[in-house]
């Protein structure tokens, strides 16, 4: 897996960006406006993609979604699980060792399901942004391979973080290589 932590690798959050962050982690989509620790991990990502140039400032939590970019396009994220990934978000919860999920695990890592969910976003409007630090590198780059040569997938509207070019930097030396 590219790291273990799915908040690790993002920007910290300076007194600068503190405002923006909070505003961001007001999940209206699916929380109703509470703050989530899911909610705090997808600003924090969304404040990143901005500062990276993946996404076009000033970024916003819309109430559709889980960002807006500085053109008014509204993007979804989608955060694939490898198997290790799993097994690791199971074991830090637990405290206790566990064993990987069989395939089909709901939530597991399918390039196929990840190309319908991107169409079916697609299809809403919504452009697609693939974090794809929980997977392996292997996987990330099956799942940008895919992606990009599926005809009914509108290439301008998904981005990948960490960036094709990045990826083997993210995977030195984490699990699941």
């Amino acid at each position: 897996m590219l790291v273990p932590d799915p908040c690790s690798l993002l920007r910290p959050i300076t007194p600068d960006l503190r405002d923006r962050w909070l505003a961001l982690s007001e999940d209206r989509d699916g929380q109703g406006g509470r703050i989530t620790d899911q909610s705090r991990c997808e600003a924090r990502l969304a404040l990143t993609l901005e500062i990276v140039g993946l996404l076009e400032p000033t970024v916003t939590r819309p109430h559709w979604g889980d960002a807006g970019d500085g053109y008014g396009q509204v993007w979804d994220f989608k955060a694939p699980h490898s198997q290790a990934a799993i097994v690791h978000r199971i074991e830090s919860r637990s405290s206790r060792a566990a064993t990987p999920p069989p395939q089909g695990y709901p939530g597991a890592f399918d390039v196929q399901t990840e190309a319908v969910r991107t169409i079916g976003q697609q299809q809403l409007g919504k452009g697609v942004v693939f974090d794809l630090r929980r997977l392996t590198v292997a996987q990330a780059q099956e799942l940008i391979n895919v992606v990009t040569a599926d005809s009914n997938i509108d290439a301008a509207l998904v981005r990948f973080y960490p960036r094709e070019e990045d990826l083997s930097s993210f995977g030195a030396g984490a699990h699941g290589n």
